[in-house]
This record gives structure tokens, sequence and C-alpha cells, in this order.
């Protein structure tokens, strides 16, 4: 407890003596490399140390990022003329990653997208990986400005503060590339500090949390560290001992056609079919490999080479404890070559070997490790409206099951295809076409109890189609397809959209390793979702989003007493209703609500079906941009009849400077995805009070 306390009050003597200099965040700006919407480099270094730059890290399934990026486009086309720049920086994973290039286009947005799909400049500036999250910069390359989450209202300070930045000019010296020499000059350093102390009834513990990241840079060369430390006063049980861990920790070398970095790092190639690791949530998913990987680009080639081991955040404070590192070994390539015509093919490879820890002398099914190869082509911008992409693998599941001292050899191969259309024809229409066709595709740490190590770790995220809070029962066999097609309709506002999507699909269990895995047999489901909705915007800053849909997922062989397996119905709404009322003030109202019908006969024998409801209703008072006041309640009839209706939370947010915030959350949820505050999260199940301080220095 000390040692927590005392890096908290060194990390707020470092935070206040930074708000009290020129740049309150302390932070600069370093140019990042990535690829915009259209699949181009894009060059952010010719803004740094000349324009006022504004960047929105967003996502597709964030609902207060949209009302954000809507609301930030009138600023930047009122002084865009003026110098200032907007990018906007998407997170979209492998699973919504096609959407973000129809998202800007029916909007007629000019700023630039450019995309973060492995959160790595996100994870810098806000380690934390919430979203919407933003940085003012000023002609300097300094960030004097960071806010995390967006409310109506948020615009205001931030247009006031963009003026007065666009009415300096720059105090260095220009270099060659426009900026000026400040900005790559000299050794920076940079941090972000997370303490929490958490109440929770449900599983009777009381932790403190610390987590301090802290970087530094010079020129071409960062190195960081992350310290995660957890106590838990008063807890029984091994899973609960304190944890003191350098959970993260890195050295990198970025130059313009080579890039290098050891200790842990995150890495994603393609549409993350082969391979993707990536950074979720700090309290949530968050694995890395820890080892090197290395980035080197020759004329239109790119060549990345990774390897290591898998590092998670050894505690999950939600249901395991403190658990170890898997410690699985990784390897893989990644190759691609820009064609001319906005054409890009790729090759790419991963080789996972999984670290078991099997008793001996016992009948024991291992899945010693999984290596997998594939190849993409996209074609872009095709007359300036059409863009294709279809990635193919191949997988070979190394399995053995072992008796005694004898081993048998049980490998398993496996396919996985890919497609995506997007298309926008003309002003304001985008279409969406994606398909799959996934057999035995699964490359995840597999459930073994006797191991003592993480279950269930995924090394790749193929897509789903799925929207964002809707899971698909089982990825890995999967043949099926989804159509989305929005209009919008720019003289009123409004957006009008419509999804389809339709699966079939085979449980794991009912796949022997000796037969072709066949998604439309007796023995498989069948998924069919669709839902529309409408947004509308006024002209004062008013939002409102209603939506509704339903879901089948269904065994083909309903008829037949022997396949009751599995059955589900569910009918669902949600609206969101964000209202300026005056001056900094605003209110939000969040709704979302599910009534299901579910056979979980295969669980439970003799069960019969069950019918339940699900749903979340989230109040919001924002005072921009330093006060949020959030009230949660929440309902689920699965939960035992005292909590089926009786979950109310309630939330407080407080910006007090640009550099922290400080929050207390107390009270009862249930597992759900929440949008409050102006964030959407993944709540999970809770029952207690916790309190955060976060402070970026």
């Amino acid at each position: 407890m000390r040692q927590l306390t005392c890096v908290t009050l060194a990390v707020l003597l470092l935070a206040s003596t930074a708000s009290a200099g020129d740049t309150p965040s302390g932070k600069k700006l370093t140019a990042f490399d990535l690829k915009d919407d259209k699949g181009h480099d894009y060059d952010m270094a010719k803004h740094i140390g000349k324009d006022v730059v504004f960047v929105a890290f967003w996502a597709t399934w964030c609902k207060p990022c949209k009302i954000e990026l809507a609301a930030v486009n009138k600023l930047y086309l009122k002084y865009k003329e003026k110098g200032l720049v907007m990018v906007a920086v998407s997170i979209d994973g492998p699973d919504s990653i096609a959407e973000v290039r129809n998202y800007k286009a029916k909007f007629g947005y000019t700023f630039p997208v450019v995309l973060d799909s492995e959160t790595e400049v996100l994870e810098r500036y806000n380690p934390r990986g919430d979203v919407p999250f933003s940085m003012l910069v000023d002609r300097d390359g300094n960030i004097v400005e960071t806010h995390a989450g967006f409310n109506p209202g948020d615009e205001i300070a931030l247009e006031k503060h963009m003026v007065e930045l666009l009415e300096k000019k720059p105090s260095g010296k220009t270099n060659g590339n426009g900026g000026t020499t400040t900005v790559l000059s000299g050794l920076r350093a940079e941090g972000t500090e997370t303490f929490q102390v958490i109440y929770n009834d449900e599983l009777e513990y009381f932790a403190v949390v610390n987590k301090l990241t802290i970087g530094a840079a010079s020129g071409a060369f960062t190195l960081g560290v992350r310290m995660d430390d957890f106590a838990f006063p008063w807890a029984e049980g091994e899973q609960w001992d304190h944890s003191h861990e350098f959970e993260r920790v890195w050295m990198q070398y970025r130059a313009k056609q080579l890039s290098l970095r050891a200790g842990d790092y995150v890495q994603s190639v393609g549409r993350g079919i082969i391979f993707s690791v990536r950074k979720i949530a700090e309290l949530g998913l968050d694995t890395s490999i820890r080892g090197a990987t290395g980035t080197v680009k020759s004329g239109p080639a790119k060549v990345t080479a990774f390897g290591g081991v898998s590092n998670v955040q050894n505690v999950d404070l939600d249901l395991a404890g403190v658990v170890a590192d898997p410690e699985d070994t990784i390897a893989g390539m990644d190759v691609t070559v820009d064609l001319p015509g906005d054409m890009t093919i790729g090759a790419r490879g991963s080789f996972l070997d999984y670290n078991d820890a099997n008793p001996e002398g016992i009948l024991v099914k291992t899945d010693s490790g999984d290596w997998a190869a594939g190849g993409s082509f996209e074609a872009r911008n095709i007359a300036d409206m059409l863009t294709i992409y279809f990635e193919g693998g191949f997988i070979r599941n190394q399995s053995t099951v072992t008796v005694g001292d004898e081993e048998t050899n049980n490998d398993t191969d496996g396919h996985a295809l890919y497609s995506s259309v997007s298309l926008t024809p003309v002003d304001g229409l985008a279409i969406l076409v994606e398909l799959k066709d996934y057999r035995r595709w699964d490359l995840s740490r597999p459930n073994d109890p006797s191991a003592g190590l993480p279950d269930n770790i995924p090394y790749h995220e193929a897509p789903t189609l799925e929207r964002f809070d809707q899971i698909a029962q089982f990825n890995s066999n999967n043949t099926g397809g989804r159509l989305l097609v929005e209009y919008y309709f720019k003289s009123i506002s409004m957006l009008v959209y419509a999804n389809g999507l339709f699966y079939g699909w085979t449980k794991p269990a009912n796949e022997p390793e000796d037969t072709q895995v066949d998604n439309f047999s007796d023995d498989s489901f069948t998924t069919l979702h669709a839902y529309a909705g409408v947004e509308k915007r006024w002209s004062g800053g008013q939002y409102m989003n209603l939506s509704a849909g339903y879901r089948l997922e269904a065994p083909l062989a309903i008829e037949t007493a022997e396949h009751p397996d599995l059955a589900r119905a569910m009918w669902h709404v949600e609206s969101d209703i964000q209202l300026p009322i005056s001056g900094p003030h605003s209110i939000g109202l969040r709704t979302q609500h599910r009534s299901e019908k579910e056979n979980k006969a295969v669980e439970t024998k003799g069960t019969e079906p069950k019918d339940y409801v699900k749903g979340t209703v989230a109040l919001t008072y924002g005072f921009a941009p330093k006060l949020s006041l959030g009230i949660i309640w929440s309902y689920q009839t699965e939960l035992s009849n005292e909590e089926q209706y009786a979950n109310f939370a309630g939330e407080v947010t407080w910006r007090f400077s640009d550099w922290g915030q400080w929050s207390v959350y107390g009270g009862s949820n249930i597992s759900d995805i929440i949008c409050v505050s102006g964030v959407c999260r993944l709540f999970p199940r809770f029952v207690g009070v916790r309190t955060e301080f976060v402070a970026r220095f």
C-alpha cells in the first residue's frame, strides 16, 4: 500500500508541475506511420510544428464517437483555411474495419481517417484504451489538451481553445518537412497514471490498483515501461495474492523505411484471420507478445516479421484473480506489395506452440500448436466508389491424445475464406457486403484446467460480421454473409440503415476429427439477424438514434427430437437521445432492451426453454467539458429474483484539468456494453464501489 501511495503522489507532483508550464500534458505529438481509409500512407509529419492539429480516436461501434466527429467536423470546415487540421484515428479491429471507409463516405467527411487497428498509437497517448479520446496540438507540436469521452457541449470549450491556438505562430525554426525543429529534437518524457480503489461485494474482495506507464523519446527512439501493482487487503485465497509486475517493457526504433521493437508489443496482420493480438481494454483483454518485431519497407513492398511469447495481464479482477502468463511461443511474417491502380497483394503466416502443463499417466487430449498461412488481395477506389477485399488461409491444428506414456497424433486441417465489398455509388449511399467460410478455424489457447493457465486466449480475430454487441456462438465453423445498406439524407441530416445477416455454423463438439465440416448439415445451426434504424441530427446539436431488430438461432434439423441443442430467439430495441440544453449543459439518454427465448437442453438435461429480458437505461448529465453525472439502471431476469430489476448504479466523472480526471462508480450492474458519461465500455457484472484517478503527464 505504501508503494502505491508513493507512486501516486509522485505522479501528482509531476503532473501539477507539467500543468504549470506551456505544455499542460507534458507531451509532444510524434508523427505516426498509419494507412488512411484508402490504403495510402498518411504523412502526419508535414503538419506537426506548423498547423493546429486535432486528433480524434474513434470506432464505428462507439456511439459518442459518432456525435463527436459530427460536431468537430463543423469546426474543421470553419477553421481549416486558418490552419486547423483534423485527423480521425480509427481503432476498429478486424471485425468492424470494413465499415470505416463507408462511414466517412456516406457523411461526406473530408478530413483524413487513418487506421490504428493494433491500437499502438492510442496506447501511447491513452493506455486505458477507451474511446472517444482526443488531443489538441498547438503549432509547436505540444499536446495542450487531452479529453476522454464526449458529451454535447464539449465542442464549445474546444472551439474557444482552437481559436486561441490558431492566432499564435510557431516558435521554432522550420525544418525541411514544414514543421519545426523543436518537435523532433531533444529528450521527451511522457506518462499515464491510473490509480483505483475497488470494493467488490459480490466477489468479496477489496483491491488497490496502480498502473503507471512511463515513456521517453528522442528522435527515432522510444522506450517505455508499464508497472502494474495490485494489492488485495483482507482477501482470502491464493488467487488474490498481491501482484507487482513490470507488465510491459519496450524499446523501439522507427524510421521511414525501418521499424524495430523489442519487448512487449501487439500485432495484427491482414484482417486478423491469420494472426491478431490487440489491446482491447486495460482492465479487460490486454494481451501482448514479449519478444521482437521488425518492419522493412522497400519501394512498394513491406515485410514484417515477429516472434516471442504471449504475455497476458496477470490480474483478472472480474473472475480469476492472479493468473500466470501462458508463455505460448509465437512466430509470424507478413508481406504486402502495393501494385499500380490502388491494388495490394499480401502473404502471411503464423505459428503457435502452446505451453501445456498436463499431468502424466491419464487420458489427455492436447492442442499442442497451430500453424496458419494465407494471402490477400485488395483493389481500392475503383471508379472512386468501389473497394474489394479478399483473404484466405489454411490451418493445421496439431493435437495429440496421450494415454500414459503413449501419444497418438490427431492433427486436423481447416480453411478460412473472407471477402468484403464496399460500394458508394452516389453521394450519401453506402453498401457493404461481407462473406465468410470458416472450417475448423481456431487459433486460441484451448481449455485446459490442469495447466493452471488462462483459457481461450485468442490469437486471431476472424471477422464475425456481427454487430459489436452480438457475439457469434462459435466462429470456428461458419459460412454465410451480411448486407448493410445506409443512406444519408444530407438536406435533413438524417441517416437510415438496414442490415441483414445469415450464416450456418457447427459446434466444435459436432465435428469429429476424421470428417469434413459441413455448416449446413443436420448437425448444424443457422443464425438470422435483421435490424434497421434511423439517425437524426439537428443544427442545434440535438441527436437521436432509434433501432430495432430480430435474431434467431436454431438447429437446421429442429423437427427431430435428437437435435434440441440450441434455439435462441431475440428481439431488441435501442435508443440514443442527446440534448444540449444551454451552453455547457446537456442531457443524454441511452436505452437498450432485449427479450430472449433460449433452450439450454444440452447444458442442463431436461431444461425447458426459458424466456427472459435484459436491458439498460443510462442517463447522463454533462457540464462540458469538466463534469459528467451518470445513472444506470440495468435488469436481467436470468439473475436471482432479488437482483432481476434491482441493479442501480451511479457514476461521477470530474475532468479537473487538461491532464487529469477523477471518477467514482458505485452500485450494481449486469454484464453488458453500456454507454454513459460520454464513453462506451464493457461493464462486467459488478456489485460494489470503485474510484479511479487518471493523470497524463
